[in-house]
């Protein structure tokens, strides 16, 4: 496992996650009870698995580690706690979207209504950042109304993080 990329601390919850199913499969052989058991884990002896309901978020999976961007993960983080837009700015291939995705991980219990991705990378003309936003979120536009009405009815009483990606293509949008 350390071939690819897991800490030894990674290893040693991997190695102790694997313990404990074993010994449970041993408790209950065969059993429908230790397939349940597994979802049941706050019975057991080690803590249940935090994971993002998934309802409130959409964030992409990390396909890989990100490796000594501990102080960049720090200062947006601090930076999300000052202010309500928070741009990441650098050039392209950076790991600009994948530094969001991880800071928007470590934050998201932050924000009970969510943490959302919107990838903008297909959106070239204005006039579709709204709807790819309302479409992500699951927001309806009612008969007579505009993406714009029906984005503020919707969210105005929300705490929730929106990570916009490729947003610098379509800035004219935050007109």
């Amino acid at each position: 496992m350390y071939d690819i990329g897991w800490s030894h601390y990674e290893m040693e919850e991997y190695e102790r996650s694997i313990a404990a199913f074993e010994a449970l499969i041993e408790r209950f052989p065969g059993s429908y009870r230790a397939n349940r058991a597994l979802f049941q884990i706050g019975d057991t002896d080690f803590p249940p698995l935090r994971v993002l309901d998934p309802r409130l978020s959409n964030l992409p999976a990390r396909p890989t580690r990100l490796i000594g961007r501990e102080d960049d993960i720090s200062r947006v983080r601090r930076l999300l706690t000052e202010s309500r837009l928070v741009t990441l700015n650098a050039v392209g291939g950076s790991g600009k979207t994948r530094l969001a995705i991880r800071v928007a991980s470590h934050v998201a219990s932050q924000h009970p209504d969510g943490t959302h991705f919107v990838a903008l990378a297909s959106v070239r003309d204005v006039d579709f950042v709204l709807p790819a936003i309302a479409g992500e979120l699951d927001v309806r536009v009612e008969e007579g109304e505009d993406t714009l009405e029906a984005l503020k009815r919707v969210l105005s009483d929300r705490q929730m993080l929106l990570v916009l990606d490729n947003f610098e293509q379509v800035v004219d949008a935050a007109a």
